[in-house]
C-alpha cells in the first residue's frame, strides 16, 4: 500500500526542522546526521563488547554537554510544558484553533513561555536500583500562534 503524504504539513526539501534556530549560546542548531562539518568534534567508538544500551562517553562531546547532578551525568532529558492560554473569541483564528483541537487530533502550534523549574531526577530498574538520571525542565506557555503550512 503506497504511503499517504499531507503536503500541507511536510516540511519543504530545502532545509531541515531546526532551520533558522538557535541553541541558548546563539550556535546554529543542527540536525543530527547533517552534511554540516564536524569541525575536529568526534564520537567515540560504541561500547566494544556490545552490553551498553548507550554509549554514555558520547555525552563528553561539546554539543552534548549537561552540567552533572552530584557528579553523576544525565542520562536522560525531558521538557514539561504548562500553562492555560484565554483565546480571543471575537477573533476568527482564535475560534479557528478552538474548533480544530478535537480529541485525538495532530496540532502544531508555535509557543513561547517563561521557564518555571529546573531540576532532576531519576529513575529505577525494578530491583529498584538507579537507572538513569533525568534532567527536567518546565515551562509555562504564555502564548500561541497558530501558523499556516507555509510557516511551518
Amino acid at each position: 500500500m503506497p504511503a499517504t503524504t499531507h503536503p500541507e504539513t511536510e516540511a519543504p526539501e530545502t532545509g531541515g526542522p531546526f532551520d533558522g534556530m538557535v541553541d541558548i549560546h546563539g550556535n546554529p542548531i543542527q540536525e543530527a546526521g547533517s552534511d554540516e562539518p564536524d569541525n575536529g568534534d568526534s564520537t567515540p567508538p560504541p561500547d566494544p563488547e556490545g552490553k551498553a544500551l548507550f554509549d554514555r562517553s558520547s555525552y563528553d562531546r561539546e554539543d552534548l554537554a549537561i552540567p552533572k547532578v552530584d557528579g553523576q551525568q544525565i542520562d536522560k532529558i525531558a521538557v514539561k510544558f504548562t500553562g492555560r492560554i484565554l483565546l480571543d473569541r471575537s477573533a476568527p483564528a482564535d475560534v479557528a484553533l478552538y474548533n480544530r483541537l478535537q480529541m485525538g487530533a495532530d496540532v502544531e502550534l508555535r509557543c513561547a513561555g517563561k521557564v518555571t523549574s529546573t531540576g532532576a531526577g531519576w529513575t529505577t530498574n525494578r530491583e529498584g536500583d538507579l537507572d538513569a538520571i533525568v534532567g527536567e525542565k518546565a515551562v509555562k506557555v504564555e502564548t500561541v500562534w497558530v501558523l499556516s503550512p507555509e510557516q511551518l
